[in-house]
């Protein structure tokens, strides 16, 4: 039997900026596991999707907020690829980069508060990343496209087709990347 349940929760987008921000510094000083950079993809998915949610209530749209959230997704995915590799002084670099990234974002027009959920996909279906950049990486390498656009459904949509567009990328595909939320009655 499945039990479905409403699992959002209201928090201050100022707060979670800050402990990304807080956590991205810390990992930057340090050497960080990747178990540490993943929880950070995964802590910055909840945060875009539900600045995306509260901005876009009824239709998605990319303004310059959802592009810059987008662009700081993609350089976080970036880094976590240099994480998987094992290329620390990359990831080091990645993580000071996207401290400077998350700083930039308090400059835009952000809700006060964001209503934000438990990523189900990561905390109870098994899903990791890692996956979906073999995937990716397995795509790339049997039909080479020329270029890609890579479409995240939120929840977990957001990071994971981050990681995907990083994994694409780092071929010199040129690649897109948006998210999006599914409305209406799912069944």
């Amino acid at each position: 039997m499945l039990i479905y349940r409403n699992s959002h929760r209201p928090e201050r987008t100022a707060h979670l900026l800050g402990t990304l921000a807080t956590a991205a510094a810390t990992l930057a000083d340090g050497e960080p596991s990747h178990d540490a950079v993943r929880d950070l993809l995964v802590a910055f998915d909840t945060l875009e999707g539900g600045i995306a949610d509260r901005l876009n209530p009824q239709v998605d749209d990319l303004g310059p907020c959802q592009a810059a959230l987008r662009q700081t997704a993609l350089a976080l995915a970036t880094t976590f690829l240099d994480s998987l590799a094992g290329r620390r002084r990359a990831t080091r670099c990645g993580l000071q980069r996207l401290t400077r990234q998350l700083a930039a974002l308090e400059q835009h027009d952000l809700p006060e508060i964001i209503e934000v959920a438990q990523a189900e996909g990561y905390a109870w279906y098994a899903l990791f990343p890692e996956a979906y950049v073999l995937a990716a990486r397995q795509f790339q390498a049997e039909v080479a496209p020329q270029a890609a656009v890579c479409l995240g459904l939120r929840q977990i949509g957001g990071s994971l087709s981050a990681v995907v567009a990083a994994a694409i990328a780092e071929t010199g595909c040129p690649v897109q990347l948006f998210n999006a939320r599914p409305r209406g009655d799912p069944f």
